[in-house]
């Protein structure tokens, strides 16, 4: 896990999902691994396989790990699988539990945006975009954001 967190951290991506699978090798039920391979395979992979992948490990977080990162990974799987109204349900509850986490906002902001709901996506884009967290996506959310203002 150490070893997936610090390669992760460096950008060495497929590194990290080797140590995330070797992880969940050893251990099935880590949720942690599960959660953070699946981050890393539709941020970074994204084909039709790697959501597959990402989604087989994440799609029980719903009643098992309901915990408001989980949820916004499942949703964010099922968003990049096209799955809009199931992504927007998880992710909705996702930013309920932690309003102020920024990569929840872009997310959810992402999927109003795509849903062709701009009103709702400029709210949770410029929220996430008001923290002074960085997170996976700020630069995406700002060209969105121009791009609506212009």
């Amino acid at each position: 896990m150490l070893l997936a967190s610090a390669s992760s951290t460096q950008g060495q991506i497929d590194n990290a999902i080797t140590a995330y699978d070797g992880a969940l090798r050893l251990n099935p039920r880590n949720v942690l691994a599960a959660n953070n391979l699946a981050v890393l395979l539709v941020d970074y992979k994204g084909d039709p396989q790697n959501l597959q992948k990402a989604f087989a490990l994440s799609r029980d977080f719903e009643k098992d790990v309901p915990h408001p990162l989980f949820l916004d990974t499942l949703g964010w799987v099922r968003f990049k699988m096209g799955q809009q109204d199931e992504a927007l349900r998880l992710m909705k509850g996702a930013v309920a539990k932690s309003p102020e986490v920024p990569t929840l906002n872009y997310h959810l902001g992402m999927a109003f945006y795509h849903s062709g709901k701009t009103a709702q996506a400029r709210a949770y884009l410029s929220k996430a975009l008001k923290s002074a967290e960085a997170f996976r996506g700020r630069q995406e959310a700002e060209q969105i954001m121009s791009q609506m203002r212009g």
